[in-house]
């Protein structure tokens, strides 16, 4: 039998399940199957979400299947393949349109039967879940960094007053407070506590002549967007 194999990367977490590693299980089945290994496909840094024929490595894969040159199609771990139903349903319908078996070492599933179809398609849905929950967490963790003073990216580098936007010498960039800005800030949580308006605050720090964020005084727009980024 011939084979092709398939790896791949999430651009979410790169510190999981690595391509070597997954090459290496797939190798090692091949070898215990007596099986040719045509080729083993790779997708780094690739959404499971992303369609199988829009991935580099899985649609080159899909070609040698379709063409031939491989009976297999062979993935270390169910999720490597795909992380939606459609995604997954799409491969599945292709094997068996085009002759080719669809082989997974994570969990070992037998593809050729319905209920093996059946487990597989279950297994997508729990993956589809687990992917919105990192998600999720990641965004969680965005937020909390964000709260402290953080950077967490964009296409755009934001000022934000109260903090100075720096790159370190690693490429890596982040938010350092401003302590001047940071006691005006603190000034203005303080005067806010004690039951000004935010037009009150913004009149007594120009009274005290602090400067705005863009020198042209304070507003209750600017204040009530400093204050809601501030809080914890």
């Amino acid at each position: 039998m011939k084979v092709v194999g398939y790896a791949r990367r999430s651009r979410e977490r790169h510190n999981g399940f690595g391509l070597e590693e997954q090459e290496d299980r797939i190798r090692r089945w091949a070898d215990y199957r007596e099986a040719d290994v045509v080729a083993i496909l790779r997708d780094d840094d690739t959404s499971g979400i992303a369609e199988p024929e829009q991935r580099p490595g899985l649609g080159e894969a899909l070609r040698l299947l379709r063409e031939g040159d491989a009976d297999a199609l062979v993935v270390a771990k169910f999720d490597r393949l795909s992380r939606s139903v459609h995604g997954f349903s799409d491969v599945l319908r292709a094997s068996e349109r085009e002759g080719w078996k669809l082989v997974c070492l994570d969990p070992e599933v037998d593809f050729t039967t319905a209920i093996g179809r059946g487990w597989a398609t279950m297994l997508t849905v729990f993956a589809d879940i687990e992917r919105e929950a990192f998600v999720n967490r990641m965004r969680g963790g965005r937020a909390a960094k964000q709260a402290r003073g953080g950077y967490v990216g964009g296409h755009r580098l934001h000022r934000r007053y109260g903090y100075r936007l720096v790159e370190h010498a690693d490429g890596k960039r982040d938010y350092e407070p401003v302590p001047a800005e940071q006691r005006a800030i603190a000034e203005i949580r303080k005067l806010r506590d004690g039951g000004m308006t935010l037009q009150q605050v913004g009149e007594e720090l120009e009274r005290r002549g602090v400067p705005g964020p863009t020198g042209n005084g304070w507003n209750r727009p600017t204040l009530h967007r400093i204050l809601k980024r501030e809080v914890a």
